[in-house]
């Protein structure tokens, strides 16, 4: 079986005028372990010859991993960031109103803060395709196994299920935590330094408390964001890819589908931020 699975392997390379001395190097391990299939192979074929996507795989393997691992997931990464750049965007537009530009260097610290998160939370629920042969820490190698999100299709126990939710869920919370630390104190520093050559015409704009505004933000992408997306990427793909073949379709209803969670996730923002008092 895994020498008619290599023969099969050198023969798609062959024909793409490539050899398995030209995969990436984790690749030729697992061809060599009898662990990688010609399906991995036709679509990293695929990828390294699209231009720009190919560079990054080649030189990020997580990256990659993921793009073999998801199919939707640069669709889905494209329609996160795009709305959570819109709706970040028009929130500063209407907050700061005539100060926009005055205080642009706010904006864009916030428009960073905004692209990272929403690339975070693409990212680790998202499942992969990994070519590293399995850990020998027990740990380690459980907590590798768990899936991308809860309802991913595969043979999963319901054990790893709910652990994939609370896993999450931490990591969610220490991306919420890192992230809001990070915007608050980029923004401390920046009315600092305004301040400092301000004389009489300082920002006496009261800042919200760092740690508690910190806490509720990684409480918040914890409970509510964790369980927002694990539904969504269970709905795309169980239900979505079973009913609707058209890729055309596929999108539109994708794009539909964050577009609600977002607004969902704005309201109960609010609600959770004044059912513990941080507004």
């Amino acid at each position: 079986m895994g020498r008619s699975r290599s023969a099969e392997i050198e023969s798609i390379l062959a024909k793409a005028g490539s050899s398995a001395s030209e995969l990436p190097s984790d690749m030729q391990e697992a061809l060599a372990r009898g662990a990688l299939y010609a399906q991995d192979v036709k679509q990293w074929l695929a990828i390294a010859s699209t231009p720009l996507l190919g560079w990054i795989c080649q030189h990020i393997p997580a990256f990659r991993d993921r793009v073999l691992g998801n199919p939707r997931f640069l669709l889905v990464l494209a329609i996160e960031e795009a709305l959570g750049v819109a709706a970040k965007m028009s929130a500063e537009v209407q907050s700061r109103g005539d100060d926009f530009w005055k205080e642009i260097h706010f904006v864009a610290s916030d428009m960073a803060l905004e692209v990272i998160g929403d690339f975070a939370i693409v990212w680790l629920l998202s499942p992969s395709r990994s070519f590293k042969p399995p850990s020998n820490n027990s740990a380690a190698r459980w907590i590798n196994g768990l899936p991308g999100h809860a309802l991913q299709v595969g043979p999963f126990s319901p054990v790893q299920r709910l652990a994939t939710i609370g896993y999450r869920g931490l990591q969610f919370f220490c991306v919420g935590f890192g992230s809001s630390i990070l915007g608050h104190s980029l923004t401390k520093f920046m009315v600092d330094r305004s301040n400092e050559g301000a004389g009489a015409h300082k920002d006496d704009k009261q800042l919200a408390p760092v740690l508690d505004n910190s806490l509720g933000w990684g409480g918040f992408m914890a409970l509510s964001s964790n369980s927002r997306y694990q539904l969504v990427n269970g709905f795309e793909e169980r239900v979505l890819d079973a009913l609707v073949q058209n890729n055309g379709v596929k999108s539109v209803v994708t794009f539909l589908l964050r577009f609600g969670n977002t607004f969902v996730g704005g309201a109960q923002w609010v609600w959770f931020a004044r059912c513990v008092g941080l507004q």
